[in-house]
């Protein structure tokens, strides 16, 4: 089973903001898996209020449906914490496209206020 946790070291975090092109802020929320202290799959995401946003989902050798699972799992966080807005990086069409966001101008969003009741991936 992949066991995804919480980094917690600030070095590690930094430098997986740093290999993703992401600037570290330490409000962000990053998960990884990590062997033999190789990250396998991350994800860094960030949300306040309404509002958030994934700013890395990455690993699983891109397997749609591995990701997806790590995709559903952050939303679900967001969706607990009362986020009612999520917004992607054009990067990630794959995933995104998958899970259900919508194609916007600057990036990808998804409205997840009932998103989890709807028994559906649209």
């Amino acid at each position: 089973m992949i066991e995804i946790k919480k980094v917690r070291d600030i070095e590690l975090a930094q430098k997986i903001c740093g290999d993703n092109g992401v600037d570290w802020n330490p409000q962000y929320h990053i998960i990884a898996t990590i062997e033999n202290d190789t990250v396998l799959q991350c994800a860094v995401f960030d949300y306040e209020n309404e509002d958030g946003e994934i700013l890395v989902i990455d690993g699983f050798d891109g397997e749609i449906s591995l990701l997806d699972g790590l995709c559903r799992a952050i939303l679900n966080i967001m969706d607990i914490n009362g986020v009612k807005l999520v917004t992607m990086p054009l990067k990630y069409k794959k995933i995104a496209d998958h899970v259900g966001f919508k194609l916007q101008k600057e990036n990808y969003q998804l409205e997840l206020e009932g998103f989890f009741q709807c028994g559906c991936c649209k």
